[in-house]
C-alpha cells in the first residue's frame, strides 16, 4: 500500500523510484566479449522457470548505436527487454560502500573492485505499475547478471537499487534463490543501522530499496532494542510490503517477529512524508513502545486508526502468501531464501 502524501506538482523520489529500470553492475577485470545469442541460451537453461523471449524478438543494437547498449536479452511477460551495456573502468565512492557492505577496503575483495578495468550494466524495465511486474524485472534483473557472476574474471557485483556491493559468489546466492522461486530479501534489500543524534545511545536503522517495489522505506528511530533487533523488525516489515500486506496505515500497529523466547515487541506505524526529517523517500517509521521519539510532535496525529483485514488469500492466491510463513520462520533467525 502506498502511503497518503499531499499533492504535489514534482514527482516524489519513491514515485521515481518505482519507474526506474532494476540495474545490476558487473565489475570486471578485463574487457568481456560475448553473444547476446549465448546469454539467453544460458539463461534459459539456468533460470527455466522465468519464460524467455526468443532470441529474434530483440535484435541487438548496431555498432555504435548511441544507446551504447551491446545485446539485449528478451524476457517474458512484458517485462524488460534487459539491457546490457558495457564500459570502461568504473570508480565508485568506495568507501561508503564497503562499509555499508562490511568489505575490508584494504582486503582483497575492495583492491580488486576498485582496479575493475571494465564493467557490464544490466538493466531491465518492468514496464508496469504494480508490484508482481517490479518483482519479476528484479527477477529478470539477477537471472541475467547471475551468467557473467561467476565468470573468472568478474571482481564484483553492485546492485543499483539497494546500494549492495558483494563478489560474484556472494550474488550467486541471490541467484539460487531466485532459481528456487523465493525473494532474495538480503540481496536485494539493504538494512543499514545508524544512530539519531537526538537519542545516540539508542537504536535505528533503515531499510535502503524498498522503494523500488513499493515507493516506501522503512525505519525505526531510537528504540531499547539491540541494532540486531532493530533491523530484524524491519526485515519482517519490509516482508509483508513485499507480500503485498495491505494492514499498514497511519496510527495502526504491527507485532514484530519475537527473539530468544521474550514476547513480540507490538510497534506502532507511523507515516513519515518524503523530506519530513531529511528523508529521501516516503517511510513507515516503526515506533516501539518505549521509545522516546516525539512522533507526535514531528508528525501530529495518526490520519487513520487500526485498518480492518481483508478476508481471502494473499497476493500469491494462497492463503496469507509464501512470504508471511518467510516472516514466521523469521522468529527462528532471518535467513535469505528460507
Amino acid at each position: 500500500m502506498t502511503p497518503r502524501r499531499t499533492p504535489a506538482t514534482a514527482r516524489s523520489t519513491g514515485q521515481i523510484r518505482l519507474s526506474t529500470p532494476f540495474r545490476i553492475t558487473v565489475l570486471l577485470d578485463e574487457i568481456l566479449q560475448f553473444d547476446a545469442g549465448d546469454i539467453l541460451t544460458a539463461v534459459a537453461e539456468d533460470f527455466p522457470d522465468l519464460a524467455w523471449g526468443r532470441a529474434d524478438a530483440t535484435p541487438d543494437p548496431a555498432p555504435g548505436d548511441a544507446s551504447d547498449a551491446v545485446a539485449t536479452v528478451p524476457c517474458g511477460g512484458g517485462i524488460g527487454p534487459g539491457v546490457i551495456t558495457a564500459g570502461e573502468a568504473i570508480s565508485m565512492d568506495w568507501h561508503p560502500l564497503f562499509h555499508r557492505n562490511r568489505i575490508d577496503p584494504t582486503g582483497p575483495d575492495a583492491i580488486r573492485m576498485t582496479q575493475n578495468r571494465a564493467h557490464l550494466e544490466i538493466a531491465v524495465n518492468h514496464g508496469g505499475t504494480d508490484l508482481a511486474r517490479r518483482l519479476d524485472a528484479a527477477r529478470y534483473a539477477t537471472a541475467i547478471a547471475a551468467v557473467f557472476a561467476d565468470l573468472p574474471i568478474t571482481a564484483g557485483i553492485a546492485i543499483g537499487w539497494c546500494d549492495r556491493l558483494m563478489p560474484g559468489d556472494d550474488f550467486l546466492r541471490a541467484a539460487d534463490a531466485v532459481r528456487a522461486g523465493r525473494i532474495p530479501l538480503l540481496h536485494w534489500l539493504h538494512l543499514v543501522p545508524f544512530r539519531d543524534p537526538a537519542a545516540p545511545k539508542l537504536r535505528s536503522g533503515v531499510s535502503v530499496g524498498l522503494a523500488s517495489f513499493v515507493g516506501v522505506e522503512v525505519e525505526i528511530r531510537q528504540s531499547p532494542q539491540p541494532q540486531a533487533e532493530v533491523l530484524r523488525a524491519i526485515y519482517a516489515a519490509a516482508a509483508q510490503l513485499l507480500d503485498g500486506n495491505d494492514m499498514f496505515a497511519d496510527g495502526a500497529e504491527m507485532t514484530g517477529p519475537a527473539s530468544h523466547g521474550a514476547a513480540p515487541v507490538t510497534y506502532r506505524l507511523r507515516h513519515l512524508p518524503e523530506g519530513r526529517l531529511g528523508n529521501d523517500t516516503d517511510r513507515w517509521l516503526l515506533i516501539h513502545p518505549e521509545s522516546p521519539f516525539p512522533d507526535r510532535k514531528l508528525l501530529g496525529r495518526a490520519k487513520a486508526g487500526r485498518p480492518r483485514p481483508k478476508d481471502g488469500a494473499g497476493s500469491d492466491g494462497r492463503n496469507g502468501g509464501w512470504l508471511a510463513s518467510r516472516v514466521a520462520r523469521m522468529r527462528r533467525g532471518p535467513t535469505d531464501g528460507a
